[in-house]
C-alpha cells in the first residue's frame, strides 16, 4: 500500500508559480487600491462600532439600574435572554435601529438619532 502524503505536501506540490502576467495583475490591482479611502472606511467602521458598544453599555447599565434581569427585558422585547446578552456584550456587530428602539422602550427610555457635522448638531429644518 503506497504511503499517504500529508495534505500540506500535496498542496505545496500542486501550487503553481505565479506567471509574470499574474504578478502584473496583482501589481495593477494594488496600484489602483486607494489606501487613504480604505483607511477612512476602516476608521468610520470602527467609530460606528464604538458608538454601538457605548449605546449597548448604556442600555445595559439602565437595565441593571432598574434591577431588571435579562429575562425580564428580553420578554418585553420578545427576544431570548441569550440574544439580549449578545446585544449587551457586543456580540451582535450591527444591531438594527428598530432593535435598539425596542430595547430602549423595554427599559422605558428612548433612543434619539441626530444629524451631526464636525461634532455639532445640525438644526432641524
Amino acid at each position: 500500500m503506497p504511503r499517504k502524503q500529508p495534505k500540506a505536501e500535496i498542496l505545496k506540490r500542486n501550487r503553481r508559480k505565479p506567471t509574470p502576467a499574474d504578478e502584473a495583475r496583482v501589481k495593477r490591482a494594488l496600484e489602483q487600491l486607494d489606501m487613504d479611502a480604505v483607511n477612512r472606511q476602516a476608521k468610520e467602521m470602527f467609530a460606528r462600532a464604538d458608538r454601538l458598544r457605548d449605546l449597548a453599555a448604556r442600555l445595559k447599565a439602565e437595565r441593571e439600574r432598574q434591577g431588571l434581569s435579562l429575562r425580564d427585558v428580553g420578554a418585553r422585547m420578545n427576544i431570548s435572554s441569550g440574544n439580549l446578552s449578545k446585544l449587551e456584550t457586543g456580540h451582535v456587530a450591527a444591531p438594527r435601529i428598530d432593535t435598539l428602539e425596542r430595547w430602549a422602550k423595554a427599559l422605558g427610555v428612548s433612543v434619539e438619532i441626530r444629524l451631526v457635522r464636525d461634532g455639532k448638531q445640525l438644526d432641524a429644518a
